[in-house]
């Protein structure tokens, strides 16, 4: 049975740092061989075509459909504009309604 490793996804992703996420994630996949990474976006503001790359790269690698969570509205547009949302399982965040 295969496990769940979440992985992180926060601030702004760009040609900038997209290099050392791809790094990061790949030990992590190495670490845990045989893991399925879910994507949490909850702290994600921005995402460029260079961090798309990178989740296109695990996506091959996996050889499957895998998910990314607590997405908000603007990145969700991009994911959707880009095609993501028929590649991954994108599911958006909650709303937080204060009472």
């Amino acid at each position: 049975m295969k496990t769940t490793v979440i992985i992180p996804l926060a601030g702004r992703i760009d040609s900038t740092n997209a290099p050392e996420m791809e790094r990061q994630i790949n030990e992590l996949m190495q670490a845990q061989p045989d893991s399925i990474p879910v994507f949490d976006a909850s702290d994600l503001v921005y995402i460029a075509s260079a961090g798309l790359r990178v989740l296109m790269k695990v996506r091959k690698t996996a050889g499957e459909k895998l998910e990314i969570r607590n997405v908000s509205p603007e990145v969700y547009e991009i994911l959707e504009t880009t095609g993501f949302t028929e590649l991954f399982r994108v599911k958006k965040r909650m709303r937080e309604i204060s009472v």
